[in-house]
C-alpha cells in the first residue's frame, strides 16, 4: 500500500496499474479537484478499481469512481472551520479503513509496527534497537 501527495507520482504509479490493482483512493471533500478526476480517469483506462472520498453526493471525483465513500454535508459548527470538520470525518473514515486493513493482516501488521519502534529508538538514540 502506497499514497503520494505529489500528484506526478500518483499519475506514474497509476499509468502503470492493472485489473487487479486497487490504485486510486481519490480524496476530495467537494468532489471538484480536477486533479484527482484525471487520476481516477486514468486508472479507469487501465481497469483498476477505483474509490472516492467526498461529501455526499454527485460529482466528478465520485462519478469516476467504481466504490463511493461519502462522509456528511451538515452545517458546520460555529467555532470550526469547514477545512477542519471535513478533514477531521474523512480522516475518520481513513482510520476505519486502515484499522479494517491492519486487522486482516494481523500478525504482519504488528510485526511492521515492532520495526518502525526500533527505527524509531534508534534514530532517537536509544540503543535498545537491533538495527545497525
Amino acid at each position: 500500500m502506497n499514497s503520494f501527495s505529489d500528484l506526478h507520482f500518483a499519475a506514474t504509479v497509476t499509468a502503470n496499474a492493472s485489473e487487479d490493482d486497487v490504485v486510486v483512493v481519490g480524496i476530495s471533500f467537494s468532489g471538484q479537484t480536477i486533479e484527482v478526476a484525471k487520476l481516477l480517469a486514468l486508472a479507469n483506462q487501465k481497469g483498476a478499481t477505483t474509490i472516492s472520498l467526498t461529501k455526499y453526493g454527485s460529482s466528478i471525483v465520485s462519478d469516476r469512481a467504481d466504490i463511493r465513500l461519502y462522509t456528511s454535508t451538515t452545517k458546520v459548527a460555529t467555532f470550526l472551520s469547514g477545512a477542519t470538520s471535513s478533514r477531521m470525518a474523512q480522516l475518520h473514515v481513513i482510520n476505519i479503513l486502515f484499522m479494517r486493513a491492519a486487522s486482516q493482516e494481523y500478525e504482519e501488521t504488528v510485526t511492521h509496527l515492532d520495526k518502525t519502534r526500533e527505527a524509531v529508538d534508534f534514530i532517537k538514540g536509544k540503543h535498545k534497537s537491533k538495527i545497525k
